[in-house]
């Protein structure tokens, strides 16, 4: 069952909802005002990578620094 964000179009209330079929979603009402015109938002999700490993430094040229954090093409 998928979970949808809606957005009361009365009191712009956001709130989530199970909606099993497309026509139960006729039938949602505002949990906070009652009203039954609401409207589904697009969802965003997120997503985490895995830490990090010891990237390259960038210089003022674009390009990768020495390990002493020089930039060999600005000399």
């Amino acid at each position: 069952m998928p979970i949808y964000e809606y957005r009361c179009s009365h009191c712009k209330h956001d709130f989530e909802e199970l909606v099993r079929f497309e026509c139960d979603e006729t039938k949602l009402k505002c949990p906070k005002c009652g009203k039954g015109k609401v409207a589904r938002r697009l969802s965003v999700f997120s997503a985490r990578n895995a830490p990090a490993q010891s990237s390259p430094r960038v210089g003022p040229c674009g390009g990768c620094c020495a390990e002493n954090g020089t930039c060999p093409m600005a000399e």
